[in-house]
């Protein structure tokens, strides 16, 4: 089991340089904990990824594609929760009522207590719509960063489980179906450019009379 963890870290930081690994922690610690938590509750598979690399590769691609779906599933969620905050604070004429809508916004967007009281307190120096506005960019721009670095370990991990160019294994990854929505992504340009890196080193493994 130790070994099918070291293998699992591994693979998701392959390709990634040294230096860039203590940046890019913030992304692989978290994907790491959930996966191999999740690699735990199912025996079968983790006995199916048992120390074997290409297994684990394939695992891998399939939990990805889930973060993925999360990840776009939060970015539309939090942004009809923007659009509602904007409305309802255009509507806003009281200052009390403008403050309660902004700390409303501020505990959907994740603020726990502590954050929420330094909010409050300020409102009387810099706090107010344009911070919110701020928060929110950046919680968007997380995930979009998320989703191009997954994207960019699916590119790393399809090039590892297609070296046998086994076409039973490309119908199984999906990858089209399952990438390809994200190429009409409009917000992010990264997004479609690691789609299509994906998508294009999936093709070079194929033998050519199915690319």
């Amino acid at each position: 089991m130790n070994k099918t963890y070291k293998i699992t870290r591994a693979l998701l930081e392959e390709g990634i340089h040294p230096r860039w690994l203590k940046v890019e922690a913030k992304l692989i610690e978290p994907l790491l904990r959930e996966y191999w938590n999740g690699l735990k509750k199912t025996p079968l598979i983790l006995q199916k990824c048992d120390a074997k690399r290409q297994a684990i590769a394939e695992s891998l691609i399939k939990f990805l594609y889930d973060q993925l779906d999360g990840e776009l599933n939060k970015i539309a969620i939090q942004r009809d929760q923007y659009t509602d905050f904007n409305k309802r604070y255009d509507k806003a004429f009281k200052s009390e009522e403008k403050e309660k809508l902004i700390i409303d916004f501020a505990q959907t967007l994740g603020a726990k207590k502590q954050q929420l009281q330094g909010d409050k307190k300020a409102f009387s120096r810099w706090f107010g719509e344009d911070a919110m506005i701020e928060r929110y960019q950046r919680r968007q721009s997380m995930s979009e960063r998320k989703l191009a670095f997954c994207l960019q370990r699916i590119n790393v991990l399809v090039s590892i489980v297609l070296s046998e160019m086994d076409i039973d294994l490309w119908l199984r990854l999906d990858l089209e179906n399952r990438v390809e929505p994200l190429f009409h992504y409009k917000r992010d340009s990264r997004t479609r450019l690691e789609v299509f890196r994906c998508l294009a080193t999936a093709l070079k493994k194929l033998p050519l009379q199915i690319q």
